[in-house]
């Protein structure tokens, strides 16, 4: 699972990037996103072959599984897991 490194004063964006796993003439069209106690969701922008989360906040010395979940117009359903771990600046 990747792990991604912020402070805990930085609210960053975080790309999933989809063009691999997608197939020709489908694209993004919705998002869930499943963010712990602790670390803030900070929004999120669509394109038609990747995902922008935004995060900030956490704890310094944790870590936060995140939980991403892409819908397609075409019906297809694809779950991408990361970490962010939260470090003293």
């Amino acid at each position: 699972m990747k792990v991604f490194k912020k402070s805990d004063e930085d609210a960053l964006d975080y790309d999933i990037v989809l063009t691999d796993w997608l197939v020709e003439g489908d694209e993004v069209d919705s998002v869930e996103t499943l963010f712990p106690e602790g670390v803030e969701y900070r929004g999120k922008t669509l394109f038609v072959d990747r995902v922008k989360v935004w995060v900030g906040g956490g704890t310094s010395g944790e870590t936060y599984p995140i939980k991403v979940l892409v819908h397609t117009e075409g019906g297809r359903t694809k779950e991408v897991n990361f970490i962010i771990a939260v470090t003293e600046q």
